[in-house]
């Protein structure tokens, strides 16, 4: 056995070119090498990364493919060329940032040869507290296998400050690990919780009356957040918010993750940009930070990526929400015209939404492409007779399209939709007069809700504004993952499993049980002049 604490080390910065290999080239085949990693082909991973050391390729990536490459000789057992490997990236990088993980696996190398004295001096180079706990339990592991009293003796004159050799020597039972569960690292608990606020803030005092338009979301949504914290402290929860102004410059987050504070946050929350999440999900997976989208409903967010949550229900759980909704409604014929627009989001709900309706029996009449043009959706109709009509779309005014193609049409059917597809400031309750309508609304806000109103009371006092849907999702987010935090950093995915937690938050709630993504939807319907939620 080898004791070996390893993360998939994913750096998505920036490429500078190389005469040997084109920046695609490299990366597809460094993310190939890595996927031999994670399935555990030690053989195809090292033949990957020894090509690619011997490119000579001055790539961003280059170190990380010598440590893969000395990890996979490692577990090939091929303990010299290893090191040599290893040996390698420290002569040619040697200010790569993740050096204690070079260090942490000559370790394990060392100790594979029996070589005690190395081992523990290149365990000496390591500060950063979580890679020092895993040193420790591989140091556990492998002393525990000495019997030779005068060599442990010897090794704790040299190195008279090491607890575990202490520990083994006086036959001392090792502190037992926290278990971890379903992916999710254990932590212990704390006194205090760091969270970090990735969003485009553009601020160098963050005084709401003072920003633009362009950035004024970020803003709202942080004042919420410093509300809850507010509130938190009043339950004996103390959390820091660490507000970092972070877009979608991947330098910029690669910088910041190395910044020593920064190392000791307990969630993220954002970044809200391609290039920048990217780096922060690697981050997350790598060092156990749970991370946070506050906005996005996209499921590419938190594939593969356990510790990753999406805020608000991704496009893929609309999809299925709307069809569980669907089938209970006994009145509806069992035929469908499901229909959706351009982006992946839009192909994902309406996917969702066949593949579900399938499974209970429906006929799928039609399943299509539509642009946001009422002559294009009305080519599109069928012409058979349906029970309604699926439109799943996050381009504002397809519905109204939609609703005109099917008067063209004469089509008089309930159309099930997404709250986004009326987004417009000139609509007037005509439009919807006599039309049976369902949207699919995960920023619905309710006004009549006491906790609704008590924190524009308390938001208008505060700040003197009126408080947006940015600053109660702010809220709600901190107040949610400060409390699960302060009460299951032990076992989070059981904390998150247990229920839906929907008290005392301004918005729907949460609900991640066995998932990553949001679970609360609220469908609207219109009626008497407005879009009420469906009982």
């Amino acid at each position: 056995m080898r004791l070996i604490s390893f993360s998939i080390l994913l750096i998505f910065g920036s490429l500078q070119a190389s005469a040997q290999l084109t920046n695609s080239a490299f990366e597809t085949r460094y993310k190939r090498g890595v996927n031999f990693v994670k399935n555990s082909e030690w053989q195809n991973a090292q033949t990957e990364f020894s090509d690619l050391i011997l490119s000579r390729s001055e790539n961003p990536l280059a170190p990380y493919v010598y440590y893969f490459n000395g990890l996979s000789l490692l577990k090939l057992n091929k303990l010299f060329d290893a090191k040599l490997t290893l040996k390698n990236l420290s002569l040619r990088f040697p200010i790569w940032r993740k050096k204690e993980e070079a260090f942490y696996l000559q370790a394990n190398i060392a100790f594979e040869e029996k070589d005690y004295n190395q081992a523990l001096t290149y365990l000496t180079e390591l500060e950063s507290l979580p890679i020092k706990d895993d040193a420790d339990e591989m140091k556990r592991y492998y002393l525990g296998q000495v019997s030779d009293k005068n060599l442990l003796s010897q090794l704790s004159s040299k190195f008279p400050n090491d607890q575990v050799i202490q520990e083994v020597l006086s036959g001392k039972p090792a502190t037992p690990n926290v278990p971890t569960t379903s992916g999710i690292p254990a932590k212990k608990p704390k006194e205090i919780y760091n969270f970090a606020v990735l969003l485009p803030l553009d601020v160098k005092e963050l005084d709401p009356e003072k920003q633009s338009r362009s950035n004024r979301y970020a803003v709202d949504m942080y004042q919420g957040m410093k509300l809850a914290k507010e509130q938190l402290k009043k339950e004996d929860i103390s959390i820091n918010l660490l507000a970092y102004d972070i877009s979608n410059d991947a330098d910029e987050m690669l910088e910041l993750i190395n910044n020593s504070t920064f190392q000791q946050v307990d969630l993220m929350i954002g970044p809200l940009f391609a290039e920048t999440n990217k780096i922060a999900r690697a981050y997350s997976d790598e060092n156990g930070i749970p991370l946070v989208n506050p906005m996005s409903n996209n499921v590419g967010l938190i594939s593969d990526s356990p510790l990753s949550f999406l805020a608000e229900p991704s496009s893929a759980i609309q999809g299925k929400k709307a069809a569980e909704f669907a089938t209970k409604q006994a009145w509806l014929s069992r035929s469908v015209g499901i229909f959706y627009t351009n982006t992946s989001n839009d192909s994902t709900m309406a996917h969702n939404y066949r593949d579900a309706l399938k499974a209970k029996g429906y006929e799928i009449v039609s399943f299509q492409k539509v642009q946001n043009s009422v002559d294009n959706i009305y080519a599109k109709l069928p012409e058979k007779k349906i029970g309604h009509i699926f439109l799943a779309t996050t381009e504002k005014k397809t519905g109204l399209s939609m609703l005109s193609a099917m008067d063209k049409k004469e089509m008089n059917i309930p159309l099930f939709t997404t709250s986004e597809s009326f987004s417009s400031t000139n609509l007037s309750a005509g439009i919807f007069s006599g039309k049976e309508i369902y949207c699919l609304d995960p920023e619905y806000l309710d006004k009549n809700k006491p906790e609704v109103d008590n924190f524009e009371k308390l938001y208008s006092s505060k700040y003197g504004l009126y408080p947006s849907y940015f600053s109660m999702q702010g809220y709600d987010i901190v107040l949610f993952w400060g409390r699960m935090l302060s009460k299951n950093i032990i076992n989070l995915r059981k904390g998150l499993n247990q229920r839906a937690f929907q008290e005392n938050m301004t918005l729907g709630g949460y609900d991640y049980r066995n998932s990553q993504d949001n679970q609360i939807l609220t469908i609207t319907t219109f009626q008497n002049y407005k879009f009420i939620p469906t009982r």
